[in-house]
């Protein structure tokens, strides 16, 4: 997974690789070191930026573990739960008084926030006002702004479960309840009159369009219309279904698909790694429905955990989410050769250089990606920040996965 070095730099002080792989290993191994006994010298141009990477990579090692753990719902009070609770970030700040100024903590904020909801522990925003009433939260944590990071927001302004107050555009459908979210879109789980049939409910949230600038909100609705009409195209057991699609309302455009009773693969990750075979199987179905996807010109962009269903009786997944698809026609228009779409973690160094220029081989080495994290139960790359995952992908090869689990097969 080697790639050449790219012509511009994104990192002005780059953390000491050393380090950080000191701590790394220390932590995997359960030896668990203090950062202080794993940073540079003082004083040097190292030492702030691997602070700050090893601040949130401890974050990371750690909400996993709790979450794994399920520490989150032990009895209150016992010496071994509340060793599992993740360090916050005014820990930190106390901890490091070289942390102890706004930037930082914004950026330690917007980290947390990440890792927390990748093990699924979706944080409310209202906690982060609470906690850090000299900052402006919103603006931390704004969807605009982590979009290409793929955040996913569960706060207390959410659209609201009650089908009155919906457009009176959507009929034909009884919302059941709510069944997931993102920075931009809601999903719920319905069911279609019509054909009395339980279906997945996509809606993009009209109260998130208002706060976003006008070329914001086109590429929002226009990635939403990307996703209905990739998906609609394609016929394969392991895609995820699309059955009606309705864009005349650019305020409130919405589409239905197929219901899957089951979790994504990220959420079947937070328990840890599957078994060889399994994961074995699971990649052989995500190949063909990719593979589909290339035969009807469509790139998918972002394959990752989070976007591969798997049904209740964890033997069959799907492929969904097609927001960042490419059709086989020329997407200068709508992709600037600037922009980075994709997820860090899971995308080919190409993707990186140049999102609008990729072909097949993309999600190929996406799909390796995500066998990767099915064997290991990590991703291939993982930094304390999206800049620096990047820079891992075009500079580095991933750890060998037996490093990680020895029992992965030869």
């Amino acid at each position: 997974m080697s790639s050449s070095q790219p012509n511009h730099s994104t990192v002005i002080n780059p953390i000491d690789e050393a380090c950080r792989d000191k701590f790394e290993r220390a932590w995997l191994t359960g030896e668990r070191r203090p950062i202080r006994e794993c940073l540079p010298e003082p004083g040097g141009e190292r030492y702030g930026p691997t602070l700050e990477a090893l601040i949130c990579l401890q974050m990371q090692l750690q909400w996993t573990a709790a979450s794994r753990a399920r520490a989150f719902s032990t009895v209150a009070g016992k010496a071994e739960t509340l060793s599992m609770l993740p360090t916050l970030v005014e820990n930190y700040v106390d901890q490091f008084p070289e942390m102890n100024d706004a930037a930082a903590k914004r950026h330690l904020i917007r980290q947390e926030f990440l890792i927390r909801q990748s093990v699924g522990d979706y944080p409310n925003l209202d906690d982060y006002k609470t906690r850090f009433p000299d900052l402006d939260i919103e603006n931390v944590l704004s969807p605009d702004e982590l979009r290409s990071v793929d955040t996913l927001f569960k706060s207390t302004d959410e659209i609201s479960e009650n089908t009155e107050t919906l457009p009176d555009s959507i009929k034909g459908y009884q919302l059941l309840e709510r069944i997931g979210a993102g920075g931009m879109g809601v999903v719920y789980r319905a069911r279609q009159l019509a054909a009395d049939r339980i279906v997945a409910l996509k809606l993009i949230r009209a109260d998130r369009l208002q706060h976003v600038s006008e070329a914001a909100r086109t590429e929002v609705v226009e990635r939403f219309r990307t996703e209905a009409q990739a998906t609609a195209r394609l016929d394969h057991p392991n895609v995820v279904g699309i059955f009606e699609v309705d864009t005349s309302d650019p305020a409130q455009p919405w589409f239905s698909m197929q219901f899957v009773d089951g979790k994504s693969l990220a959420e079947h990750l937070v328990s840890g790694p599957v078994g060889c075979r399994e994961a074995a199987e699971f990649s052989h179905q995500i190949s063909d429905a990719v593979a589909a996807a290339h035969d009807s010109g469509i790139l998918h962009r972002d394959l990752k955990p989070q976007n591969i269903f798997l049904r209740s009786d964890q033997k069959q997944v799907l492929v969904g989410d097609f927001g960042l698809a490419k059709f086989n026609v020329d997407e200068a228009q709508r992709t600037s050769h600037d922009d980075i779409l994709g997820t860090p973690a899971y995308m080919s160094p190409e993707q990186i250089r140049n999102s609008s220029g990729v072909d097949e081989a993309t999600d190929i080495w996406s799909i390796g990606a995500t066998l990767y994290h099915l064997l290991t139960g990590r991703p291939p790359f993982q930094a304390a920040s999206s800049v620096e995952t990047l820079r891992q992908v075009l500079n580095h090869e991933p750890t060998s996965p037996r490093a990680l689990n020895p029992a992965v097969d030869r």
